[in-house]
């Protein structure tokens, strides 16, 4: 009977597996086109000078489509000017800053 019962478990944990991915994630706060970034080894000056900004949460880059993703903390906000300097400082040129809305969860 154990037997039996941990194949349903089992079963059922791969059953709902697939239903874990459908979570909607959080959309990031800011999207900035980030010229020269190719690498996810190249994002790690990026992030460093991002999350300096007490504002800043998290920070996530996609390298195939160029683009840096920064998450903030709460109704935090960062300027367009400290996002620019603080790509600048990591190496890199940024271009169109665009800002989704909040809240979107």
């Amino acid at each position: 009977m154990n037997v039996n019962l941990q194949w349903i478990k089992l079963l059922t944990a791969l059953l709902l597996l697939p239903l874990l991915g459908l979570a909607k994630a959080s959309p990031a706060n800011i999207e900035v086109k980030t010229k020269g970034l190719v690498c996810p080894a190249c994002g790690i000056g990026i992030k460093k000078w991002l999350k300096k900004n007490t504002s800043v949460k998290d920070v996530k880059l996609d390298t195939k489509a160029g683009i840096t993703f920064i998450y903030l903390k709460g109704n935090k906000n960062i300027a367009d000017k400290a996002i620019r300097a603080a790509i600048s400082k990591a190496g890199y040129e940024s271009g169109e800053i665009k800002r989704n809305k909040t809240g979107e969860e």
